[in-house]
């Protein structure tokens, strides 16, 4: 079996949805396509589909303000057309459709109070934001059930920018300074509460602990250190299914040969123990930079690997 992560090159929306059902009629997503413009990049997908979270578009980000923006409402048209498209695409299927929705600590990460500072900056900021995501998220996926409701829809939080949080990274406004980490435990707090909603995490950044409230994770393992590995193994040992990234995409239309794809998956679910878990093998994180070309060789090799895999 196999699945994507989220985005994917090209702006043909009907296209991208028959894709993702095709290639991975298992784990098919809800596709992105960043190449679009603005309004359909990961940020400015969440905060569209968020009417708890009015922003507007300053300065090329997204600042939040008092009451809805155009550019807001644009964005949710824009995706609303996406999701017609989809539903159109996926009238006749049945079964499992992930939603890959950037996670509350990212957005807060990325989006901009006011001042010109990130919401990151702000504690209470945050913790609204995370309480907005859960409430529009949770309105989004029972949506998608009144119109597809032979689909049962999952949502995946992705946190690109979750370690450069918790580890005091994140720049500020001057880019002469950074702010502090959060405290570990309201980042379990945002965590907890966006798995209310989400069954999968995925972030492409190394990070040490692996969040335990998540039924899935999809994460780089090639930025792991040491420990961080281990801890990624031993998580993946007490699960029944389990999301192998083998497929690197930080080199767009670099795919290599099934077989070495296959061994990596092999090596780590032995490391794990995991040899009695439902395998699904993925790319450790979008294909938006990637050729449409690249794409079709990356989930074509992706599926004979999953296939030499399943017969041992």
């Amino acid at each position: 079996m196999i699945t994507g992560v989220g985005s994917l090159a090209g702006t043909d929306y009907p296209q991208a949805a028959r894709f993702v059902l095709e290639v991975a009629p298992e784990y098919p997503w809800l596709p992105e396509l960043p190449g679009r413009g603005w309004p359909y990049s990961m940020i400015s997908r969440a905060i569209g589909w968020n009417p708890y979270l009015p922003a507007e578009v300053c300065r090329a980000s997204w600042r939040l303000t008092s009451h809805e923006s155009s550019e807001q409402r644009r964005t949710r048209s824009a995706l609303r057309s996406d999701l017609d498209d989809f539903e159109e695409a996926a009238s006749d299927f049945t079964g499992l459709v992930r939603i890959p929705m950037a996670g509350p600590i990212t957005l807060a990460a990325a989006v901009q109070l006011p001042n010109g500072e990130a919401a990151a900056s702000d504690l209470g900021a945050a913790a609204d934001i995370a309480s907005s995501w859960v409430q529009a998220t949770g309105e989004l996926v029972a949506e998608l059930s009144r119109r597809l409701p032979a689909i049962e829809w999952q949502v995946q939080a992705d946190e690109p920018l979750l370690a450069m949080v918790e580890n005091g990274e994140l720049p500020t406004a001057s880019k002469f300074a950074k702010y502090p980490a959060w405290p570990e435990d309201f980042v379990s707090k945002v965590l907890s509460s966006t798995a209310t909603v989400a069954t999968w995490f995925h972030t492409c950044a190394s990070i040490a602990v692996l969040p335990a409230s998540f039924d899935q994770v999809i994460v780089d393992p090639g930025t792991f250190d040491r420990d961080a590995l281990e801890n990624w193994l031993a998580w993946l040992g007490g699960r029944n299914r389990i999301c192998l990234p083998v497929l690197s995409a930080a080199t767009p239309d670099v795919v290599p040969h099934p077989v070495q794809l296959a061994e990596r998956a092999q090596r780590w679910i032995a490391a794990a123990g995991a040899e009695n878990a439902e395998h699904v093998l993925s790319p450790t994180c979008g294909l938006a930079g990637w050729s449409a070309e690249g794409a079709v060789r990356a989930f074509s090799a992706l599926r004979d690997a999953a296939e030499i895999l399943a017969a041992g």
